[in-house]
């Protein structure tokens, strides 16, 4: 009985300690990559804005299968993508997948100096669990190899030369 009770005791406080380590992490992460493309500001944004053809440069929607355009939500069984709009040279947008948390994403274009450069970000909320604090961790290479790839990929649509 007491072997019992010393391994119950120990499990409760090994959860504790987990839990008082991952309460130092934040309850939200931004996973955010920014390219520079030799493209008009307009000409960005009416590409960002084409659900139709995410899934010519995009990382995330390229492996999806029956996907579905309904105004301006990209829909499939893997992931939905709702358009939320925004003030000038920026696109919302809200992304869900079965058994992952939601996830706000922004796109944002401007241009300085001739130089047009497309911001985009994700924005994610966790809740106050080890498991999902802990699992933050990680995020950034999940998120951002993808996203600088899909960044890429459009640069490469919008200005043929690039390389």
């Amino acid at each position: 009985m007491g072997i019992i009770k010393l391994l119950l005791i120990s499990v409760v406080v090994l959860f504790l300690v987990i839990t008082g380590i991952s309460s130092l992490l934040p309850s939200e992460i931004r996973v955010s990559r920014a390219l520079d493309i030799s493209a008009h500001p307009d000409t960005v944004m009416k590409a960002l804005k084409e659900l139709s053809k995410w899934n010519k440069w995009n990382e995330f929607v390229k492996p999806v299968s029956d996907i579905s355009i309904s105004g301006d939500s990209l829909l499939s069984p893997q992931l939905d993508v709702v358009i939320i709009p925004r003030a000038g040279r920026e696109l919302g947008s809200t992304w869900m997948q079965p058994g992952h948390p939601v996830l706000a994403s922004v796109f944002s274009v401007y241009q300085t100096r001739g130089v047009t450069t497309i911001h985009w970000y994700f924005t994610c909320h966790f809740k106050w669990y080890p498991w999902e604090k802990l699992g933050s961790i990680v995020y950034d290479k999940q998120l951002g190899t993808p996203m600088e790839q899909s960044l890429q990929n459009l640069k490469k649509r919008l200005e043929p030369h690039a390389e």
